[in-house]
């Protein structure tokens, strides 16, 4: 979880992870690094060394709401997935999301509530409580940041690979009812 300390991301940050990187050898890593539009393009090119280096041990989530100012190389390199916190969607995902986890206290009963929904309902719960996950670690801190990141692997692998909506509902609640810390301030 890297947040950017000062305006723009600076080349040191990246040298930060790089050195992270090297301490961690080959033990799988996955970094989120927030408002990375606002990376310097030295940083950015110091990023796709990074990336190109680390494809085989690292997953990066580049969280960017601007993804024209993304060097090209950057783009070409990695997989976009849009998702938007503008206007009511966002607060209606949340509130889904709400709704459900309040509904289905244990994660018995979500288990149970989610197979009975529709593969798109499945999808869309999925993706309310990406935004949730989301919209609580930026308001609550880092703690729930490590969550939102597993959450964010998850419903990245299952866009990128196609996988079963129903399993990757199952594994997302899974993590969250684990986690006391997101259900204290859901």
């Amino acid at each position: 979880h890297i947040e950017k300390d000062k305006s723009l991301l600076s080349i040191d940050t990246i040298r930060a992870i790089n050195s992270q990187i090297a301490t961690l050898g080959t033990i799988p890593q996955a970094y989120v690094i927030y408002d990375f539009d606002h990376a310097t393009i030295p940083a950015q090119n110091a990023f796709l060394k990074t990336l190109e280096d680390h494809i085989e041990t690292c997953v990066f989530f580049l969280v960017s709401g601007n993804t024209a100012r993304l060097l090209p190389t950057i783009i070409s390199r990695t997989r976009i997935v849009r998702l938007t916190e503008k206007g009511n969607n966002a607060k209606n995902n949340m509130h889904e999301a709400e709704q459900f986890l309040k509904k289905y206290e244990t994660y018995e009963k979500a288990i149970s509530a989610s197979a009975s929904l529709s593969k798109d309902d499945q999808k869309a719960l999925c993706t309310s409580l990406l935004y949730m996950s989301r919209h609580l670690a930026k308001k609550h801190g880092a703690h729930l940041a490590k969550i939102t990141q597993k959450l964010m692997e998850d419903y990245t692998y299952m866009e990128n690979n196609n996988v079963n909506q129903e399993r990757t509902l199952d594994h997302m609640l899974n993590i969250i009812f684990a986690n006391k810390d997101f259900l204290d301030y859901s």
